[in-house]
């Protein structure tokens, strides 16, 4: 049986071919962040696209999704779930 192709591209526009059950191109695991979690963090293989959201009271600063790469690695860095400071002021009620 023939080998068969896949295209893919990376993040600075390069195209790369690669076979594709078994080039075995995966990138490792990903952690949740604290105060947050990672969807779909058991999809590795080249290709694989994570999304991260952060709990209620946290704001994400760092990229919303991350892509697996033909070298192996995620694009950007983790990001991180930063608690979010609401000021509330109670005034008495005199009755």
């Amino acid at each position: 049986m023939p080998a068969v192709f896949n295209r893919y591209t990376s993040v600075d526009g390069l195209w790369f071919n690669l076979l594709s059950s078994s080039a075995g191109i995966e990138c490792p695991s990903l952690q949740s962040p604290e105060n947050g979690v990672v969807t779909n963090p058991e999809d590795t293989i080249v290709g694989a696209v994570a999304s991260y959201i952060c709990n209620e009271g946290y704001e994400l600063s760092g990229p919303r999704t991350r892509s697996c790469e033909v070298t192996g690695e995620w694009t950007s860095t983790d990001p991180v779930c930063n608690g979010s400071y609401v000021l509330m002021t109670f005034k008495s009620l005199v009755c």
